[in-house]
């Protein structure tokens, strides 16, 4: 029996491709993908734990740094900054790294980046019908459903649909939290 083909190493840009999976990559308005763009132009990727050099600040990353030393205590995390700017690498006990990007940002930049690292307007939306499916599809397999980043009761939600008379599709696609006034059912 022949093993399957790996990958090969992406040589460009296009080889770049999306996951067939991936609920959010085809969800994105226009509006959205503009501003994002704007963004990624303006401040580089800050979609991880990016530091500010001028001011000492994380730029982004935040909830990612909190989450790490509470799992393993922020003496037993070791930073190995980088060279000059560029990229420091984060080393946990249990041999996980986690990438740090160095950005050179006035106050202002840094605020800006900031606000557009944790902007909703920016982000792509679920196609929630596709996540109910991964959701069912990962249910069979040797994986917790929590390691998905859902909680169990978002989970649980997704996963039992009651039978409802209201327009459970417009529901789901709304933006935030919102309850069915007909049966109570909480699409999150």
């Amino acid at each position: 029996m022949s093993k399957p083909k790996k990958p090969k190493q992406p040589q460009s840009i296009n080889d770049l491709k999306p996951a067939p999976y991936n609920n959010r990559v085809r969800q994105i308005s226009q509006a959205a993908l503009k501003g994002l763009q704007h963004s990624l132009e303006r401040h580089g990727d800050i979609s991880g734990i990016t530091f500010n050099l001028e001011t000492g600040n994380l730029v982004s990353g935040h909830q990612r740094v909190e989450a790490l030393k509470a799992k393993y205590g922020a003496d037993n995390l070791r930073l190995e900054p980088a060279p000059i700017d560029g990229q420091g690498i984060i080393y946990a006990p249990d041999g996980n790294t986690y990438s740090v990007r160095y950005v050179r940002f006035t106050e202002a930049e840094e605020k800006a980046a900031n606000l557009a690292a944790n902007s909703p307007d920016i982000a792509g939306e679920f196609d929630w019908e596709g996540v109910e499916a991964q959701l069912a599809d990962l249910k069979g397999l040797d994986i917790d459903l929590v390691d998905t980043g859902f909680s169990t009761e978002t989970i649980q939600s997704i996963l039992t649909v009651p039978d409802c008379e209201v327009n459970t599709q417009q529901l789901k696609s709304a933006r935030m939290d919102t309850k069915c006034p007909k049966c109570g059912h909480l699409f999150a």
